[in-house]
């Protein structure tokens, strides 16, 4: 729209350039002409001096000169609309050149903009589909895992123990597995994250045997006790295990130490099993000491 407003104001400077060039050309003819009548007037008036015929003449030459006079006067007054027509014209075209540059100004820091917004949007998008496909394969490893020790657990509880307290009647009075505030223990996965700033003891909630003591993919350094019946506490990501596969632990036991928490692991995850299946830890252990 800016564009064919200038070429409209382009086209209306060349029409009053042309007619300003034909109207001083005129006015020139027209000065020439005035010029010429006047000294044939002067030439007339001497005449009259020795011809009195001649007055005549002299006074019809004068009627030609004050309309010529007239027409002069129009013409250059014309002359002078038009050169300020023309001037104004340059002016709005000048103006119309200034707002097509601001706003291209304008439209190219739109654009850029635009472009930077774009950028940042696909790298947001970028980072959030590598979220997206690193959380897909930390669940998919967690299944995988969290598969393989159901099946550990499984094979375990086929050779499961037989102890001298049952530790159903234990249930809401079980120790916890690390001497921790309550704003230190989260739920997690099928049990509690434990988070702490140092090293901890860990002991044994209940007398078992330690049925598994090593290293397993996706729970680091861990300890299962089978306290009989079916029933296993697990305790991972541990930094060092003290008792070894076959030993006979008692509650309250030293069993491993845990490390400082970092923000993907915790010191400790710590679950509760029966048959197999996860139990609420919170159901089990010691009501004084539950999450809130």
């Amino acid at each position: 729209a800016k564009q064919q407003e200038i070429n409209q104001f382009n086209d209306q400077i060349q029409h009053l350039n042309q007619t300003l060039k034909l109207q001083q050309v005129y006015l020139y003819k027209h000065l020439k002409t005035q010029v010429k009548l006047a000294q044939k007037a002067r030439y007339t008036l001497l005449n009259t001096l020795f011809y009195p015929a001649g007055l005549q003449q002299f006074q019809h030459l004068l009627r030609l000169h004050q309309y010529l006079m007239h027409a002069r006067n129009r013409l250059i007054n014309h002359l002078k609309h038009t050169k300020k027509a023309c001037i104004t014209a340059q002016h709005n075209r000048q103006t119309a050149l200034t707002q097509a540059q601001a706003l291209e100004t304008s439209l190219g820091e739109h654009q850029a903009k635009l472009k930077q917004h774009q950028d940042y949007y696909m790298k947001l998008l970028n980072v959030q589909a590598e979220t997206v496909i690193k959380t897909q394969h930390k669940i998919t490893d967690f299944e995988k895992n969290e598969q393989y020790l159901t099946h550990i657990i499984s094979q375990l509880t086929k050779k499961s123990v037989q102890t001298n307290r049952r530790f159903q009647a234990m249930q809401h009075h079980l120790p916890w597995p690390m001497d921790v505030s309550t704003h230190a223990i989260k739920p997690g996965g099928n049990g509690l994250k434990f988070m702490v700033n140092q090293a901890q003891d860990v002991r044994a909630i209940f007398a078992g045997k330690v049925v598994f003591s090593h290293w397993l993919n996706g729970y680091g350094l861990l300890l299962i006790i089978d306290h009989g019946e079916g029933y296993m506490s697990l305790y991972a990501h541990n930094h060092s295990l003290v008792k070894s596969a076959g030993a006979m632990v008692k509650m309250h036991e030293l069993i491993a130490y845990t490390a400082q928490s970092v923000t993907t692991h915790p010191s400790l995850y710590f679950e509760i099993r029966h048959q197999g299946r996860a139990l609420n830890p919170k159901d089990w252990l010691a009501l004084r000491q539950q999450l809130k």
